[in-house]
């Protein structure tokens, strides 16, 4: 009698555990299908060759695929961009190198995010990057225009100071939100009526360049800090900080500048525009 008990109770035993098997098989199912579904899963990611090349030629890619709009791209080589190119997130390796090709001025699109370990730069003519998405950079940028294109909040950090030369927000909706100290060498800021937000980042260094028809906010303390450097000069701008503290050479141009609540100036120029 007890042998039969013991055989029934490991019978339901084994029954409960083929149950449990099944229903966790079937969730895992689901969970793969779901994932597969999901954009970023399918989504290629493309590598350049270590031979480099230009961005339209098979050759220039492991694998031998152009990336189109909805890949991610990976440089790891030297990469030359001609007309009409896109991508989705792009990330410039630490020894790769992204720049237009020679023969023109050239823009690339991207409709994700960029991340620069490497360098991205000019040869010849102008080189444009448009970006919808986040900007990462640890590396070199000294191309000529980075270009916020997003309809939402981007976020912007960087750890090495930008040498582009225009520095520029395009569309209406959301903005750029700093999540790093920023610093720009020569660079022409110009936000086009929306907002540069410093959300993590204190203070905004430039050594020449200038601000021009936008606004610098920040909702809380610690103060704003702007370091600028000789020539640097703001046009129609507007900061709003509860504190601001500049220091260095700043030129004022015109009577459309307004620096909101508490200001701290170390040495500071104003010129009006005749």
């Amino acid at each position: 009698m007890l042998v039969f008990m013991f055989i029934i109770i490991q019978f339901k035993n084994l029954t409960a555990m083929k149950n449990n098997i099944t229903k966790i098989s079937v969730y895992t199912l689901v969970g793969l299908f779901l994932l597969f579904l999901s954009p970023n899963f399918m989504k290629a990611q493309i590598v350049s060759a270590p031979a480099g090349g230009q961005w339209n030629l098979p050759a220039t890619w492991i694998g031998g695929t152009v990336p189109g709009a909805g890949d991610n791209v990976i440089i790891a080589s030297t990469v030359s961009v001609p007309g009409g190119m896109q991508c989705n997130n792009i990330t410039i390796q630490s020894g790769g190198i992204l720049q237009n090709s020679s023969s023109n001025s050239y823009t690339l699109v991207v409709n994700g995010n960029l991340s620069n370990q490497g360098i991205i730069k000019n040869t010849s003519y102008n080189f444009t990057v448009n970006v919808k998405g986040n900007v990462n950079n640890s590396g070199t940028m000294t191309n000529t225009t980075l270009n916020f294109t997003g309809t939402a909040n981007q976020q912007m950090a960087s750890t090495q100071p930008l040498q582009l030369g225009n520095f520029i927000r395009t569309d209406g909706s959301g903005r750029i939100l700093a999540t790093t100290n920023l610093s720009f060498v020569g660079t022409a800021i110009d936000l086009n009526s929306d907002t540069l937000a410093f959300t993590t980042g204190n203070t905004l260094t430039m050594d020449g360049g200038n601000l021009s028809d936008g606004v610098i906010f920040k909702s809380a303390m610690p103060a704003f800090q702007l370091t600028t450097g000789t020539g640097t000069y703001v046009y129609n701008f507007i900061i709003d900080a509860p504190e601001t503290g500049l220091y260095g050479s700043l030129l004022v141009y015109g009577s459309a500048n307004v620096f909101k609540h508490n200001v701290i100036a170390v040495p500071l120029k104003s010129k009006k525009v005749l």
